[in-house]
C-alpha cells in the first residue's frame, strides 16, 4: 500500500469517526423503558420548581428506582444547557417548565453532577403503565439532610460513561500511531 493510499484511508476513517458524533445529538429510535432504567442511577417522579442555569430542580414525590432526596437539581443535557463557560445547548436537552410534572431518569455525569436528556427516558407527566409495571408504585424520597446539597442523590455512584466521540478520537490516534510506525519501518528498510 502506498503512503498516499494509507493517508487516504486514515483521513476517510477519521472523517467517518468524527462524522458519527453529530448523530449522538439526536435520539432515534427511543430505547425501551427497561434499557433506559438499566442505565439510570435513579428514576424519580415530581414537579419542576425551578428551571434555570441549564438545569431543573425537581420536588420529588416518588422515587421509582434507586434513592433520592426530596429535591434534586438536574442538568438538562450533556452540554449543560448553555449554563455558562463553554457549555452550549444541544438538541437533546430536556425541556421542562416550572410547575409541570415529570418522570426523570437521572444519570451521573463524568463531573459527578446529575443530568438527564431527551434521549434517556425522561418525559412529562406521571409514570406510564410500562414504568409502573417495571418499577411498581415507588417510594417516598429520603429526607434531605440539612442543608441539602444541590442534586443530592443517595446510593452508590455509577462509573462515568465514555462518549462515542472519545472512542473515535482514541481509535484515530491509534491508527495514526500505527501508520507512523509502519511508515518509519518502511523508510528504514528502504535505506
Amino acid at each position: 500500500m502506498t503512503v498516499r493510499a494509507l493517508l487516504g484511508v486514515i483521513v476517510l476513517g477519521a472523517s467517518l469517526g468524527l462524522g458519527a458524533s453529530p448523530a449522538l445529538a439526536s435520539c432515534a429510535p427511543p430505547a425501551p423503558t427497561a434499557e433506559n432504567a438499566g442505565r439510570a442511577e435513579a428514576v424519580v417522579y415530581g414537579t419542576v420548581t425551578d428551571a434555570s442555569g441549564g438545569a431543573i430542580t425537581l420536588r420529588v414525590d416518588r422515587v421509582l428506582k434507586g434513592s433520592a432526596g426530596a429535591s434534586v437539581r438536574v442538568f438538562v443535557g450533556p452540554g449543560r444547557g448553555g449554563s455558562g463557560g463553554s457549555a452550549v445547548a444541544t438538541s437533546i436537552d430536556y425541556q421542562a417548565a416550572v410547575g409541570s410534572d415529570h418522570v426523570i431518569y437521572l444519570q451521573r455525569a463524568a463531573d459527578g453532577q446529575l443530568e438527564t436528556s431527551a434521549c434517556n427516558g425522561s418525559h412529562a407527566g406521571p409514570p406510564t403503565a410500562e414504568e409502573t409495571a417495571l418499577f411498581g408504585a415507588g417510594s417516598s424520597p429520603a429526607p434531605s439532610p440539612a442543608p441539602a446539597a444541590p442534586g443530592a442523590v443517595y446510593g452508590t455512584p455509577s462509573l462515568p460513561q465514555v462518549p462515542a466521540a472519545a472512542w473515535a478520537a482514541l481509535a484515530l490516534v491509534a491508527v495514526l500511531a500505527l501508520s507512523g510506525l509502519l511508515l518509519g519501518r518502511r523508510r528504514g528498510g528502504a535505506s
